[in-house]
């Protein structure tokens, strides 16, 4: 009798141990309040109006496209690809589309948002890089700031710490 017991606890344990469920890492960014690109299993994902975006790296520079940070400002590049990591096509890809989207405020601000809580939306977007194969979004920042957050409305805040 001792036997047929245990037989049935270790085929019960067995026949649970398959509905335990292990959490993905959608799943544990679903419960994440911020996500960073470097603590990100994959790159971090922006869902917008036009489809779903990856964020592929974080950079600050000193020109972009003849652009320079006037005194005392930063200018921080983020640079989007496509839900697979890859480069957006040109062809395809609607600078006009985009630049309609991250005006339109009625669902909140696109922005990034500081360390003292300063609030920059996005100066620039557009065609960066060798050949003009990046497609970045930009935020003239003042130069005193030291932690940022993507604020993009639908999704967590995600913080950017730029290369």
């Amino acid at each position: 009798m001792k036997l047929s017991t245990i037989t049935i606890t270790l085929i019960c344990i067995l026949g649970l141990s398959g509905c335990v469920t292990i959490p993905t890492a959608q799943s544990v960014t679903q419960v994440t309040k911020t996500m960073t690109v470097a603590e990100f299993i994959g790159e971090p994902k922006l869902n917008t109006a036009m489809g779903e975006f990856t964020i592929s790296s974080s950079r600050f520079v000193e020109e972009v496209n003849g652009d320079k940070p006037g005194p005392g400002e930063k200018i921080l590049l983020i640079e989007l690809a496509g839900i697979d990591g890859g480069a957006f096509d040109q062809s395809s890809f609607s600078l006009e589309e985009f630049q309609s989207m991250i005006q339109d405020t009625s669902a909140g601000k696109i922005l990034v948002l500081s360390d003292d809580g300063t609030e920059t939306t996005s100066t620039m977007a557009g065609w960066v890089g060798p050949e003009y194969k990046q497609f970045v979004i930009g935020f003239r920042l003042p130069d005193s700031l030291t932690s940022y957050q993507l604020i993009w409305p639908g999704n967590d805040p995600i913080s950017i710490n730029p290369k």
